[in-house]
């Protein structure tokens, strides 16, 4: 384990693994934002504590507003899961670029899982 990486005082095993966000977010508007969490040959999705999962800005803003049946999105054989987060309490700022999902594995609580995906961020039309 790399010691030293959890906010808490936790050591942190690292664990590459997809992330989809829906392409463009306008961080002032009301909603869901929709994020695939992709499974690979080394992690399987249905391994991921959902109550311990949060995504935003750092990753660590918004929880899990609710999550849909295993699916395999990307068509790879390996079930995927789609959650929604409440869209303004993600932290997002017009000109991010990137967006990251934290949470802890069933298995071992001290392992997190983080995973970043490129976003866009825009104005809502005729406002902020």
């Amino acid at each position: 384990m790399i010691p030293g990486a959890g906010d808490d005082g936790s050591s942190v095993v690292p664990v590459v693994v997809g992330l989809d966000v829906k392409p463009t977010i306008q961080p002032t508007a009301k909603g869901l934002v929709p994020v695939i969490i992709l499974s690979n040959a080394n992690f399987d999705v249905r391994d991921l504590d959902l109550t311990t999962v949060t995504f935003g800005r750092t990753g660590t803003e918004a929880p899990v507003a609710k999550c849909f049946k295993f699916q395999d999105a990307n068509k790879d054989g390996r079930p995927d899961l789609r959650c929604d987060f409440q869209n303004l309490t993600s932290g997002f700022q017009v000109g991010d670029t990137g967006a990251l999902l934290k949470g802890s594995l069933l298995s071992d609580s001290d392992v997190t899982v983080t995973l970043g995906g490129p976003i866009r961020t825009a104005p809502v039309k005729g406002g902020k």
